[in-house]
């Protein structure tokens, strides 16, 4: 991966592209995909102060798999 992938303008395609490609996804290319405000949700989540059922009705379901492909590589 190049150095300078931070300066990309296609910010919003990196999480699509690690999942395509089998690479691991970090938390600023999840924040990056879902939204500062939606990590702050998914982070609730992580700590059980809100259920997954909420947080799919909260974020969508689209949201909600890549919160759970992060969490699936870094926690699990």
């Amino acid at each position: 991966m190049p150095a300078n992938i931070i300066l990309s303008r296609h910010f919003f395609a990196l999480a699509q592209i690690y999942a395509e490609g089998g690479g691991i996804m970090t938390q600023l290319e999840l924040m990056i995909e879902i939204g500062s405000e939606s990590m702050r949700i998914a982070r609730m989540y992580c700590e059980g102060i809100i259920t997954l059922g909420e947080l799919k009705n909260i974020l969508g379901e689209k949201k909600v798999s890549l919160v759970h492909q992060y969490i699936k590589e870094y926690v699990i």
